[in-house]
């Protein structure tokens, strides 16, 4: 759970009282030229002191592109570890370092909407993971990769003029198709879309306060959060709260089967919300898509409720 920017996440919500929701088959992307000008990959500074290599000893940064050394690698910082080291701090260490990345670039209008893309893509929305460079654009819902043994490949990737490159949705479970040399028409099992849920608003002093439900995927990560966010600077002597809706928050792990399953109590979720200004907690994030999730929250402010917003995609309940 973390503490969001002032205002960001609410200027999106602000007006958006309906469910933002995209069908897991998309139009097919192949023929869509992504045009960009050449570019020439050179390193302007020493890539090696970038990353502490003692902290990430996987990680590394080459000629602008930041490279994790393999696909199980990465899906070990983001699933994190015991000593709780994944995706959050990952986030916060790359923010601090010098790697230019898009989130950087592109601080006021960044198109993932999620801090820790907007910290792993480079300028040009791509990202190395074991031998593939991938190329992430979650506007068109498109995802494509490339191996690193062929000739020109960052370029190609760039331009779309390879016949190699391997086109995928941001639904797909893309890392697991790399890894195993299969495409989405080979195997499946569910896999849902986006989807963007708010309650009402909670005005009070001229501030309103607004709680969301978010799924996010961009097909080499996918995390369900819930949160809320103001408008302004709210006086930390109001009392705020956050409840999930009964029986349980749920939700289910592309592929299917028994296990992979993540549960959170209904009730109260136990925090004291006074001094946040924006907050989300993260309830699920994984490599993986979704199969269905069951997810409904609420803030309160000063004892006054937003209605329940949230969602029930092929969940039991």
């Amino acid at each position: 759970m973390k503490k969001l920017k002032y205002g960001m996440v609410f200027l999106a919500l602000v007006g958006i009282g309906f469910v933002s929701c995209e069908k897991e088959e998309i139009a097919d992307t192949e023929n869509k030229t992504v045009v960009q000008p050449e570019r020439t990959l050179e390193s302007t500074m020493d890539e090696s002191a970038i990353i502490d290599q003692h902290l990430y000893p996987g990680l590394s940064v080459e000629n602008g592109v930041l490279c994790f050394e393999s696909i199980a690698y990465y899906e070990t910082l983001v699933v994190g570890d015991e000593q709780g080291n994944g995706v959050a701090d990952l986030t916060a260490y790359l923010r601090d370092s010098e790697f230019n990345a898009y989130g950087k670039i592109n601080k006021e209008s960044g198109i993932y909407q999620d801090e820790f893309m907007d910290a792993i893509m480079n300028e040009d929305k791509i990202v190395k993971i074991g031998e593939w460079f991938i190329y992430i654009d979650t506007e068109l819902e498109s995802v494509k990769a490339i191996s690193d043994k062929e000739a020109n490949a960052y370029q190609g990737l760039l331009t779309n003029s390879n016949r190699t490159i391997k086109i995928f949705s941001t639904g797909d479970d893309v890392l697991d198709h790399l890894a195993n040399n299969t495409s989405p028409d080979d195997r499946s099992c569910g896999g849902i879309g986006s989807y963007f849920y708010t309650s009402s608003t909670v005005s009070g002093g001229g501030v309103n306060h607004q709680a969301y439900v978010k799924f996010f995927r961009a097909g080499v990560y996918f995390k369900l959060s819930f949160g809320f966010a103001t408008n302004a600077p709210f006086p930390s002597s109001t009392i705020k709260r956050m409840e999930i809706m009964g029986p349980e928050g749920w939700c289910l792990r592309r592929p299917c089967g028994a296990g992979h399953t993540t549960t959170r109590p209904a009730g109260d979720i136990g925090l004291n919300l006074s001094t946040y200004v924006d907050y989300q907690s993260t309830f699920y994030d994984n490599v993986r898509n979704l199969n269905g999730f069951y997810l409904y929250v609420r803030l309160s402010v000063d004892g006054v409720f937003t209605t329940w917003t949230g969602g029930n995609v092929n969940s039991p309940y």
